[in-house]
């Protein structure tokens, strides 16, 4: 069975709050297992999607901005079509912030 993490060892890895963790899940970024308790399980994919969101809000992405144009999809399971779109998009926010310098 693949390591999972519970959402205090998540927190403590990343850096992250855990009311941040609950958000991201209550909103559909990030969703985690469930144990049978209910407890959060995060696998090294969430973790991995969860400094995907770091790094993309480090460069100026909203959470909103995040959510509807990537949706976290499994690199492997992306329609070719996909990337171009997200290219053209990346192109835009970059053009865009540079009005703003």
């Amino acid at each position: 069975m693949e390591n999972q993490y519970s959402i205090k060892e998540v927190s403590q890895i990343l850096g992250i709050p855990k009311d941040t963790l609950r958000y991201y899940d209550r909103i559909g970024i990030v969703s985690p297992s469930r144990e049978h308790n209910s407890y959060r399980r995060y696998s090294k994919d969430d973790l991995v999607d969860l400094m995907n969101i770091q790094i993309m809000q480090y460069a100026d992405f909203s959470l909103e901005e995040i959510k509807g144009k990537f949706q976290f999809h499994r690199m492997q399971s992306v329609d070719p079509a996909y990337y171009q779109e997200v290219a053209e998009f990346l192109d835009a926010k970059k053009r865009a912030r540079k009005l703003h310098i």
